[in-house]
């Protein structure tokens, strides 16, 4: 199954530094924007070795992490209440295409955004204030 060309960078606030993250072997280097976060915050969310556990669950399950699609990550990447389902009621209800530019705030390791990126072909941004999910998005995408 080819891995769908999505168009998306996530970001960790919008001012003072700049780093580059190393993509997956098929997506494109996104530029992830970091300033110091709100120590509360981030202890409450950070998850050590996130990527790294969520790859070892998928390869468990037979995935290829090479090839890994939207569909591949959603019981990962719907973290409110309803999940996909609830995610796809709110966009049936827009008007979504590929010149459409959205943004993500809070978007945690980039479900929503892969799914809209995925689906509607979409431009993406995501914006999260813990690091870590910032992170594990840029590499998962």
């Amino acid at each position: 199954m080819r891995r769908p060309d999505l168009s998306y960078d996530f970001r960790f606030d919008t001012e003072v530094t700049s780093q580059n993250f190393l993509p997956t072997s098929q997506a494109p280097p996104q530029e992830v924007l970091v300033t110091a976060p709100n120590d509360v915050i981030v202890s409450h969310y950070e998850n050590i070795d996130l990527y790294q556990r969520i790859t070892d669950a998928l390869q468990s399950a037979g995935e290829n992490l090479d090839a890994i699609t939207a569909e591949d990550l959603v019981e990962v990447d719907e973290f409110h209440i309803g999940g996909i389902q609830a995610t796809n009621d709110l966009l049936d209800q827009l008007d979504i295409g590929p010149e459409t530019r959205v943004l993500d705030i809070g978007s945690g390791l980039g479900g929503p955004a892969r799914h809209i990126s995925s689906r509607y072909g979409a431009k993406l941004t995501g914006i999260d204030l813990t690091p870590e999910f910032v992170e594990t998005a840029t590499r998962l995408t």
